[in-house]
């Protein structure tokens, strides 16, 4: 698997949840962490180093970089200039991210490098213990030790899956009930994860206000690369998609809707990326009637808040899907998208898609 990357031997590999895989490295000179997108992802390969081997340059050999070479750290950016002992790969294991796209490697109990989910944005590669500084390769570990305690909280998360009640029947049944609170109960339920992990589920309620949508369990996993973004996006690391039909709405058109929208819930992983209001997304179902896109706003910018309990300590938030034409589309792309969602707050449930 790792032959062709650096030239050097795998010292531990791993699968990860979407099909990725995770490596270690070590060609004698540098150990470098990797991670792998599944075949057929238009995910980059993401490397992070991890430690040398071999005493540090004064700075990085770019000619070698050109031709293959896994680069050494410079010396001003590693904390142990003369090199290091080759690692123990009994003593390594790897944890994955819950939301996919990130891979910490731990040398017994202490974390040694970890690539995240936004690692090869803004020149971050991801973090290293043997770093120093912002480097070009790695980043150091922050002293808060907030990297190491989401990894922590990652391996716990994987834990649960062997306890009973596990992380799925948890949010199933809790949200489920929040659903039932305000909207009334189902009028059908069903799984859209195509009998593969993660499980999801769309419940149906048909109501006098019009016809509810809304996914149950996308909330499992955290979006990944949010925190990239902003901080104030963190608020919706975890999401559930919702979406309002009139009333008469045909019941073709209310399945079309309801296999689009498990066709969604899968885009944030499959693009390691994310979804949250403001943000537009192509759409087909509605498009021969004028609305070739939806526009996802939040429950207050739409007055149509659900609360959904916290999953592991994060807020989940029912983000809506409200069709769009053309000009609006536009309006999103040049202006922005808050005006837009105010001006749909009266419309929000009532068009006819």
């Amino acid at each position: 698997m790792s032959a062709d990357v650096g030239g050097g031997h795998a010292l531990t590999q791993l699968g990860g949840p979407d099909g990725d895989a995770a490596f270690v490295e070590d060609d004698g000179r540098v150990v470098y962490l990797y991670l792998r997108a599944a075949e057929g992802s238009r995910i980059p390969l993401k490397s992070v180093w991890v430690q040398n081997r071999v005493a540090a340059p004064d700075q990085l050999d770019v000619a070698g970089m050109k031709q293959g070479q896994p680069p050494l750290m410079p010396r001003a950016n590693c904390r142990h200039a003369r090199g290091t002992d080759a690692l123990d790969p009994t003593n390594l294991r790897l944890v994955w991210l819950p939301e996919g796209y990130g891979v910490g490697l731990f040398d017994r109990q202490n974390l040694l490098a970890a690539v995240m989910p936004w690692s090869g944005r803004n020149g971050f590669d991801g973090f290293a213990r043997s770093a120093v500084g912002q480097g070009p390769l790695a980043w150091e570990l922050p002293p808060s030790g907030a990297i190491e305690r989401r990894f922590g909280e990652a391996e716990a998360h994987w834990k649960a899956w062997d306890q009973k009640p596990d992380p799925w029947q948890r949010i199933q049944e809790a949200e489920l009930a929040a659903y039932e609170a305000v909207f009334g109960k189902e009028t059908g339920y069903f799984a859209i994860d195509g009998g593969a992990w993660p499980p999801r589920g769309l419940i149906r309620v048909d109501r006098p206000g019009g016809i509810v949508l809304a996914t149950v369990g996308l909330g499992l996993r955290p979006q990944p690369g949010v925190e990239g973004v902003s901080d104030a996006a963190e608020a919706f690391r975890r999401i559930e998609l919702g979406m309002l039909l009139p009333p008469s709405t045909e019941e073709r058109v209310v399945r079309a809707w309801g296999a689009y929208i498990a066709g969604q819930a899968k885009l944030p992983w499959a693009r390691c990326s994310w979804l949250g209001p403001g943000h537009t997304v192509p759409c087909d179902v509605s498009a021969d009637r004028g609305f070739p896109a939806v526009l996802l706003g939040s429950g207050e910018s739409l007055g149509r808040v659900v609360n959904l309990p916290q999953f592991d300590g994060d807020p989940v938030k029912l983000v809506w899907l409200v069709p769009i034409t053309v000009a609006e589309w536009e309006q999103a792309k040049t202006i922005g998208s808050a005006a837009l969602l105010a001006a749909l707050r009266g419309v929000h449930g009532k068009r006819a898609v």
